[in-house]
C-alpha cells in the first residue's frame, strides 16, 4: 500500500509539473520571439520541471559518484575554450532516465540540449506537447519497434540537427536506441550517433545511473517505487571526436580497457567509436554499479 501511495505521488508531481511547463511553453510560443528562443525557453522549463518532479520524492534516492559540479565545470570550460558542441550519452533501462538526466543539466544551458524521440512518445498528450515545445527531433523510423527509418525522411531530419548545432546546440542521446532488459550489458550502439558526433567533432560525454530499473521498471506504467540510484558523470573525449577517434584507429588507447587497445584502421572510423563507446559505457557501469554496493551476478 505505501509503494502505491509514493507512486501515485510521483505521479502527480510529475504530471503536474510538465503541465506547467507545457501551458508557459506555449505561451512563449506565442510571443514574437525566434523559435529558437522559444525552443531553449522550454527546454529550460522542462529541466526545471523534471528537476522539482524528482525532488519533492526523497524516497527516490540519488547519490553521484564523484563531484559532478566540479566535472561540469571542466566540461563547459572546455568547450568554452574550443566551441566544439557536446553530446551527451548514457545508457537507457528506465522511462525515468530522460527527466532524470534532463534534470542534471546546469540550468545556464539546458536551454542548448535537445534530443531525438520516436512518434510514439510525440503522440503521448502532455510529453508530447513538451517535447513540441522543445523543439526535439522526430526520428521518422518506419515502425515504432524497429530501427529502420525512412531515410528521404531522415535527411531533413539531419538538416534540422545540423542547423541547431550551427546555432550552438547541443545533443543528448541514448546510443543503445532503445530499453535495456538487460541493464549489467550495455547493448550494440547505434552508428547515426557516432557519425554525428565525428562530423561536428564533439566533446563526448557519458552520464552513468545505476538503480532506475528498479524505480521505474520498463512493465510498469508509472514509476515511483522507493529506491537508491547510484550515477556518475564523465568525459569521454575532452578534445573532440575527430582526433578521439583517429587516436583509436591509429594508435589505440588505453581507456576503459586496462591493456591497450589495438588499433582499428581497417573500420569505419563511425564503428570503431561505436565499439569503444560501448566498451566504455560499460566501464563506466561497472564503476557505478561497484559505488553503489551491488554484486555482480
Amino acid at each position: 500500500m505505501l509503494s502505491l501511495i509514493l507512486r501515485i505521488i510521483f505521479g502527480c508531481a510529475l504530471v503536474g509539473n510538465l503541465i506547467w511547463a507545457v501551458i508557459i511553453g506555449k505561451i512563449i510560443h506565442f510571443l514574437p520571439v525566434k523559435k529558437q528562443t522559444a525552443n531553449g525557453c522550454s527546454l529550460v522549463l522542462a529541466s526545471w520541471a523534471f528537476w522539482v518532479a524528482i525532488t519533492v520524492c526523497p524516497w527516490i534516492r540519488y547519490i553521484p559518484s564523484g563531484d559532478p559540479t566540479d566535472m561540469w565545470k571542466k566540461i563547459m570550460e572546455k568547450q568554452a575554450a574550443s566551441g566544439r558542441p557536446i553530446m551527451l550519452v548514457g545508457n537507457h533501462v528506465s522511462f525515468l532516465d530522460t527527466p532524470f538526466v534532463s534534470s542534471r543539466f546546469p540550468m545556464q544551458y539546458s536551454f542548448r540540449m535537445k534530443t531525438y524521440m520516436k512518434q510514439a512518445l510525440m503522440d503521448l498528450p502532455i510529453l508530447g506537447a513538451l517535447s513540441r515545445n522543445c523543439g526535439h527531433f522526430l526520428v521518422p523510423y518506419v515502425k515504432d519497434d524497429s530501427f529502420s527509418v525512412h531515410h528521404d525522411k531522415m535527411d531533413a531530419v539531419d538538416d534540422q540537427v545540423e542547423a541547431h548545432i550551427s546555432e550552438g546546440g547541443w545533443l543528448c542521446f541514448f546510443p543503445e536506441g532503445q530499453l535495456n532488459k538487460t541493464p549489467d550489458e550495455i547493448q550494440s550502439i547505434r552508428h547515426g550517433g557516432m557519425k554525428r558526433a565525428i562530423k561536428f567533432d564533439a566533446i563526448i560525454i557519458s552520464l552513468v545511473y545505476h538503480g532506475h530499473e528498479k524505480v521505474w521498471p520498463i512493465k510498469a506504467a508509472i514509476g515511483g517505487f522507493p529506491g537508491k540510484v547510484q550515477w556518475s558523470l564523465k568525459v569521454m573525449a575532452p578534445d573532440g571526436a575527430k582526433s578521439f577517434v583517429k587516436k583509436l584507429m591509429e594508435d589505440g588507447v588505453d581507456e576503459p580497457a586496462q591493456k591497450k587497445r589495438k588499433p582499428s584502421s581497417d573500420k569505419p572510423d563511425y564503428e570503431v567509436l561505436a565499439e569503444y563507446v560501448q566498451e566504455y559505457l560499460q566501464s563506466h557501469y561497472d564503476e557505478v554499479k561497484a559505488d553503489a554496493g551491488d554484486k555482480k551476478d
